[in-house]
């Protein structure tokens, strides 16, 4: 079980990963599906999104990776649906939260791995 965003939605239905995505408009959602997504979950109307996509999975375990953009407004939700051995893929920080955010330990408190992938510009990838 994977959660991932747009692009990465492809590359993990070629590698045989069901796809749990998050979107906050209807128009992306379409794409999402029409990219390969099986679940699609709007964040902006689903709250406890979370939740709703660990209850998608099997015996609701929980996911395997996250693909985690959203940084400060996520991770507590990202939390909320990792599966236990989990690995959650701090990618960005797209959110602008000022709630406070969930601490080392729950790392720890969830059984998983949270860890930062750098991702460069357009320019460096083109290099």
């Amino acid at each position: 079980m994977k959660l991932t965003i747009s692009h990465h939605s492809q590359l993990a239905k070629a590698a045989g990963a069901s796809v749990i995505a998050t979107t906050s408009s209807e128009e992306k959602a379409r794409k999402l599906k029409k990219l390969g997504a099986d679940h699609v979950i709007n964040y902006r109307n689903v709250s406890n999104w979370g939740e709703v996509a660990r209850s998608l999975t099997p015996a609701q375990a929980g996911v395997d990776h996250i693909m985690d953009i959203g940084g400060t407004d996520t991770l507590e939700q990202s939390l909320k649906c990792i599966k236990m051995d989990g690995i959650i893929n701090l990618i960005g920080f797209l959110g602008t939260s000022e709630k406070p955010q969930p601490g080392l330990l729950e790392a720890l408190n969830h059984i998983c791995t949270i860890r930062g992938i750098y991702v460069g510009s357009r320019a460096m990838l083109k290099d």
